[in-house]
């Protein structure tokens, strides 16, 4: 299994933004339509989407009976034309009359209004990441060339010897072996849920499936999306906030957290491209 799943439309996003090209974003692709938030939106053109959304959701996971009458957990595979979650989770839930203040709304995105049992609630489906201080490196990895596990990494910097290359002669008549080495651009995505932060979630699926040991994260994806202003009516009277438009999921990752066991998630995916480094071994 895959721990991390690149999808068609996050493939589409990179090379639109690399060629400077038009990205028009396909009917039945968005988080947006799925959820139906904001469905209709499209993204002004000039207009460029980045990576700085995610979501979580409960459905990566499964549980089976072995033939020794044992319990054992199974995680479900995402596919690459996957443009949604399998079940995807709400961050926090909170009534009307209770909803996130401007400050605490401003890390959200993916607002709904739903009613549940005669209260009307506001649901926060997505975590926006402000990214502006991070920058993307390069990255040196030893591969283990049998499990593909990575042995060691280190940071890549170009020498004054990169740009006079030397050529390698390839053998007409002898497998040409490369060594299991990669390169590649990594920027840091932090996923992190504080202690408060998770009982929000908890609180969450207690509020929608009534249960709160179902709060278990066992699949994540990784969003490219504009912001855009909104407004809305709420207990409160009118408030305007920050909302995600052409909501797209580039990328999924499984992991299995339970939520009523954890203190805080605290992850950093490591975001990019990788290429071999095509040295003969």
């Amino acid at each position: 299994m895959q721990n991390f799943v690149p999808t068609v439309y996050g493939d589409r996003f990179y090379s639109s933004l690399a060629h400077g090209t038009t990205l028009v974003i396909p009917p039945f692709s968005t988080i947006n339509e799925k959820l139906g938030i904001q469905a209709s939106a499209t993204v002004s053109p000039g207009l460029r989407p980045t990576l700085r959304y995610w979501g979580i959701g409960i459905g990566g996971h499964s549980f089976v009976t072995t033939t020794g009458g044992n319990t054992k957990l199974i995680r479900y595979q995402h596919q690459t034309t996957d443009a949604a979650l399998f079940e995807q989770m709400p961050f926090v839930a909170r009534a009307l009359t209770n909803d996130l203040s401007a400050e605490e709304r401003s890390i959200y995105r993916g607002r709904k209004v739903v009613n549940i049992d005669g209260t009307d609630y506001a649901l926060y489906y997505l975590r926006y990441e402000n990214l502006d201080q991070q920058e993307s490196g390069m990255e040196y990895r030893s591969v283990d060339p049998t499990t593909g596990k990575v042995l060691a990494t280190s940071p890549f910097v170009p020498k004054a010897k990169n740009l006079t290359p030397t050529p390698t002669q390839l053998s007409p008549t002898n497998v040409n072996q490369v060594t299991a080495e990669y390169v590649g651009s990594v920027t840091a995505f932090p996923i992190t849920m504080s202690a408060t932060q998770l009982q929000e979630f908890i609180a969450a699926v207690q509020l929608l499936k009534k249960d709160p040991d179902m709060a278990v994260i066992s699949e994540l994806m990784i969003c490219s999306g504009v912001d855009r202003t909104v407004s809305a009516v709420t207990a409160g009277g009118s408030i305007n906030y920050a909302e995600v438009i052409g909501c797209q999921a580039c990328g999924y990752y499984s992991k299995v957290i339970f939520a009523p066991d954890a203190e805080v998630v605290n992850m950093t995916l490591d975001l990019g491209s990788e290429s071999p480094l095509y040295r003969l071994a």
